[in-house]
């Protein structure tokens, strides 16, 4: 069988964690979170019923009303109402690259890239690259994210021309670039095989395995429903 990969969700906190949607459920001082459709040991209003669209799961790590800074919960301790919870922030690195000029994106100690934000157009009119005559800044290409993707995600490195005939031209006259954001991360490598015989089909690096433990903060343990091998790349 042929191997395939995908990188795990969830792996750290972007902006203020309104968007996580991971699995950590232990609070910065050790504590396990609440469930959030639970009212015991302590009553709360952020039920999935009130606030629907933010992702409030079994007792996982969310920001529910996006006022605050950080991921949390509240605790099963009786006496500790809510904490932050443990899950780390999103180092992001950042490349920009002039408008005919090519944006390098690399990772190192076996690690692929996950990219997460991208433009193509330009936000400021103090940015080096050459400006043009027209001093637009709200300027965007709609398929940014989705050329960088197609191009560098799930890859140790890429190369993404800044220019209109990979992007289109989002605004005629303006002086634009390439800026993309994305951060290194650990990929799991699945070999799946369906039948008898998997172990001997294992690749010997690997180990075979119906549970996968990840060593990633804010990464559950992973079921997994199929025999396979697995090993963290």
């Amino acid at each position: 069988s042929s191997p395939f990969e995908f990188l795990l969700p969830g792996i750290c906190q972007e902006g203020n964690g309104a968007s996580y949607r991971g699995t950590a459920s232990i609070t910065v001082t050790g504590k396990t979170c609440q469930r959030w459709d639970s009212q015991t040991p302590h009553g709360h209003g952020f039920t999935p019923d009130n606030h629907p669209s933010a992702g409030l799961e079994h007792n996982y790590c969310r920001n529910p009303d996006r006022g605050w800074t950080w991921l949390w919960c509240y605790t099963t301790d009786p006496i500790t109402r809510w904490e932050n919870c443990d899950v780390p922030a999103c180092d992001l690195d950042t490349k920009t690259a002039c408008e005919g000029r090519t944006a390098q994106l690399s990772c190192s100690d076996r690690k692929t890239l996950l990219i997460v934000a991208a433009n193509y157009g330009r936000t400021s009119a103090t940015h080096p690259c050459f400006c043009g005559s027209n001093f637009c800044t709200n300027c965007r290409s709609d398929n940014s994210l989705s050329v960088v993707r197609a191009a560098c995600q799930g890859n140790q490195q890429c190369t993404v021309t800044a220019s209109n005939g990979v992007f289109g031209d989002p605004c005629h006259g303006v002086g634009k670039y390439l800026e993309v954001s994305y951060r290194c991360i650990t990929v799991w490598r699945i070999w799946a095989k369906q039948g008898p015989g998997v172990a001997q089909d294992c690749p010997s690096t690997s180990y075979r395995a119906v549970l996968c433990v990840s060593s990633i903060p804010g990464v559950s343990t992973q079921w997994l429903l199929v025999s396979i091998c697995c090993l963290v790349v």
